[in-house]
């Protein structure tokens, strides 16, 4: 029986993989609206893998204990920051969440399954102000309200329940490869679940805006030969994870390109 279930699974994150990479297979490289077939069959079959409220909630505290134990957390004025803006925009967000400054240089922000929010001290040297922070935030709450981080995580959880941890990791990064472009989409539906927000709360959408021009020139001179600033190094994984920023910048400031709420 356990060999059978654990199989089933196996087949279930392959279908998912494949799902999501026949999306990014189609023109511009990124699912889109007009692929509704390939996206309910994706979202049909992560549905069988979903994770219960108290298996998300345990999962987020085991990464979140290995998250502290490879990168130490920032306290002080930094922290009270974070967790100020953080509280505010989370407010009617579904479950509780916990917002953490990390104590690494690379200039990022994510967020995992059971509500945690977490921003590396080198994003908030390399912001300017409270309303680009806030967008950095507000986009990480998107990933949480709109399931995609419960989903990423269920893959390599249920494998590893029924397969043991070699074939949880194994699964989990099958899945993270095989639907690279796929993610994408989700960052920019978290975009505009984020500006959604922040208009909600009576805050500024200009942060977003100037983040992301920002950002787009950091990545421009990243890709040249010199690079003063070593943008390359401190953006770290940014250019496998997100999409490019002129894109992002395009998709907020044009309505009709705007994408829907969904994953």
């Amino acid at each position: 029986m356990v060999r059978r279930t654990f199989w089933r699974l196996v087949w279930l994150a392959a279908f998912c993989a494949l799902a999501g990479l026949a999306a990014t297979a189609l023109p511009g490289g990124l699912a889109r609206p007009g692929s509704p077939n390939l996206r309910q069959a994706h979202d049909k079959a992560l549905g069988q893998l979903a994770l219960t409220s108290s298996e998300q909630a345990d999962l987020g505290r085991v990464y979140h204990a290995q998250m502290l134990r490879e990168t130490p957390e920032v306290r002080g004025a930094e922290a009270t920051r974070v967790a100020r803006l953080g509280r505010r925009l989370a407010r009617g967000v579904r479950g509780r969440v916990r917002f953490y400054v990390l104590g690494d240089a690379h200039i990022n922000a994510f967020s995992h399954v059971g509500g945690y929010v977490y921003v590396n001290r080198g994003l908030l040297a390399a912001i300017s102000g409270d309303d680009e922070l806030a967008f950095v935030l507000a986009h990480e709450l998107g990933h949480l309200a709109l399931g995609h981080c419960a989903r990423a995580a269920a893959v390599s959880y249920r494998a590893a329940q029924n397969g043991g941890a070699l074939a949880g990791a194994l699964a989990g990064r099958a899945y993270q490869v095989a639907t690279a472009g796929y993610s994408r989409d989700n960052e920019f539906a978290a975009d505009a679940f984020g500006a959604r927000l922040l208009r909600q709360r009576g805050m500024s959408t200009r942060g977003a805006v100037t983040l992301m021009q920002r950002l787009a020139g950091m990545e421009a001179i990243a890709k040249r030969e010199r690079d003063p600033n070593d943008w390359k190094r401190r953006l770290g994984d940014h250019f496998a994870t997100h999409p490019p920023s002129e894109e992002r910048l395009r998709r907020l400031t044009t309505p009709s390109r705007r994408p829907s709420s969904g994953s």
